[in-house]
């Protein structure tokens, strides 16, 4: 069966990946207290990477069309043509981002590039590609990263400083983990996007042609449950606020 296939081929790219005569287990460079073991076996893992990439998929492409065929989407102004502080927001997250990558390709084999790919690293590359980039396809990236800042705030509550061992890299840690929370919040402030309030409960959206907030108004909290897919639907389950 076609399913069966694609298990197959995820299965041995994990089998490749991990532990067990994989790549992580023939980089010589990874510290004995940091390699990993198989605790389900990558046939499981397989299927589960399967399963959730077209559950999650199919909600996030329903909820796409929805969106886009909304009539807050099609009022949707585009977003302003960056100015010198958008720039400074992009420099500030931009050379964080690239400090974090230094530090990590500085490792002996590199081997802590891979931790790029953790969330935190993608929103604040995201955030500053964001800061520069107009169109109205920016406001609905936008949509979405920010139900997923959450994350900074479990980091900083919770600090994994286990293979820091350069201050810079430390000091970024926490410095990248503020812009995540910061940046997108200044700005919102300079009308770039007007972010929701809490007691909505709902999404963030931007303003519209005229300059007046548009607020979700979604009966489930996207800020409590960060999937794009819900994130999506609500963003865009819009009305004028304050009410005409």
């Amino acid at each position: 069966m076609p399913l069966s296939y694609v298990v197959e081929i995820i299965e041995g790219a994990y089998t490749r990946l991990g532990p067990n005569g994989g790549l992580i287990a023939l980089n010589p460079h990874i510290p004995v207290e940091f390699r990993t073991e198989w605790f389900l076996t990558p046939k499981q893992h397989a299927l589960e990477t399967l399963a959730f990439s077209l559950l999650y998929g199919s909600i996030a492409y329903y909820c796409h069309c929805r969106a886009i065929n909304s009539d807050a989407w099609k009022a949707l102004r585009p977003v302003r043509v960056p100015t010198t502080v958008d720039a400074m927001c992009f420099v500030l997250a931009g050379t964080s981002y690239a400090a974090a990558y230094y530090y990590k390709h500085i490792a002996p084999g590199s081997w802590r590039v891979a931790y790029m790919l953790q969330p935190c690293h993608v929103l604040t590359a995201t955030i500053a590609i964001l800061s520069v980039l107009p169109g109205r396809w920016a406001n609905y990236i936008f949509q979405v990263m920010v139900t997923l800042t959450w994350s900074s705030v479990v980091a900083m509550a919770f600090p994994d400083l286990s293979d820091y061992t350069h201050k810079g890299d430390m000091f970024n840690y926490w410095y990248e983990h503020a812009l995540i929370l910061v940046l997108p919040i200044a700005l919102s402030v300079r009308s770039i996007w007007c972010l929701s309030s809490y007691r909505h409960i709902s999404c963030a959206c931007c303003s519209d042609a005229d300059g007046s907030p548009i607020l979700g108004t979604g009966t489930s909290s996207c800020w409590a449950m960060p999937r794009p897919g819900c994130i999506i639907a609500c963003a865009f389950k819009s009305q004028r606020w304050p009410p005409t």
